[in-house]
């Protein structure tokens, strides 16, 4: 009914870091994604990273 796999009746999406302890690989990720953003932004425009 749910388009999940047979045996799977629930599937738990932890955004907020309450289950697990997210923080730290959401601020490498947006760090990696900004930096990278970022980097290119400043080489397009001449303005400082």
């Amino acid at each position: 009914m749910l388009g999940l796999p047979d045996g799977v009746s629930a599937c738990l999406f932890d955004l907020d870091g309450v289950l697990t302890q997210t923080a730290k690989v959401h601020a490498a990720a947006w760090k990696e994604m900004f930096d990278a953003f970022l980097r290119e932004r400043a080489e397009r425009t001449g303005e400082p990273f």
